[in-house]
């Protein structure tokens, strides 16, 4: 295998500063084997065409004009690559102040990220590199893509709520927005069913017919 056909299939199938995974690299495709193809990718490194976040995991590098200065891979991508769109299936959801920075409720920055993966049975913190160290917790329900929006909308009604930086009409207008596709997926008694491995004050709140019209109809 020459080294700029690897080169060349992944500058084809991956934007710069997008995480590569050695275990999704058909090596068959390159005729050899998977040690073959890490040492293309060591080769690569070397000649400084690609970059290596942690083993087994690889980027193409980007140089930023107006930083001057080349950016480096986010360590949040290469969680969720690895951890919850692992083997193209998702496999858990980002919660806390990180998902309501992402839906416009807050405007804080937390200093932990907080995940919950499908698999954990404890809370535990896993090492992606010095600076960033992810909280991952067991979930109430068996993440799905289908349920995933869901179980996310109803750890914040019951955890982080009070957290939101926006009157309540906002907070349902955003939500309403965020749910728009998870309302086709889902039955309301499917919901209602997850809903029982929550707190009543979930349910309750849910009894409220604003909060109520986020479920999909009867």
């Amino acid at each position: 295998m020459q080294k700029t056909d690897l080169k060349l299939a992944l500058e084809q199938r991956y934007k710069k500063l997008t995480p590569i995974l050695v275990d999704e690299i058909d090596y068959k495709e390159f005729e050899t084997t998977k040690a073959g193809i890490q040492k293309a990718l060591e080769r690569l490194v070397s000649t400084g065409e690609l970059r290596r976040f942690r083993k087994g995991v690889y980027y193409l590098p980007k140089y930023s004009q107006m930083l001057k200065k080349e950016l480096s891979l986010p360590s949040e991508s290469v969680f969720i690559k690895c951890y919850l769109e692992k083997d193209g299936k998702i496999n858990g959801y980002k919660t806390g102040l990180s998902f309501l920075n992402d839906i416009g409720l807050t405007t804080q920055v937390p200093q932990n990220y907080i995940f919950v993966l499908n698999g954990v049975t404890r809370k535990k913190k896993i090492e992606l590199s010095a600076a960033w160290k992810p909280t991952v917790l067991p979930p109430k329900a068996t993440v799905t893509s289908e349920n995933y929006r869901y179980l996310q909308v109803f750890d914040f009604l019951e955890n982080y709520y009070d957290y939101a930086e926006v009157d309540e009409k906002t907070v349902i207008s955003n939500l309403s927005i965020y749910l728009e596709s998870a309302r086709k997926m889902l039955s309301r008694s499917e919901l209602i069913n997850i809903m029982r491995d929550y707190s009543k004050n979930l349910i309750l709140r849910f009894l409220d017919p604003k909060f109520e019209s986020l479920l999909p109809e009867v």
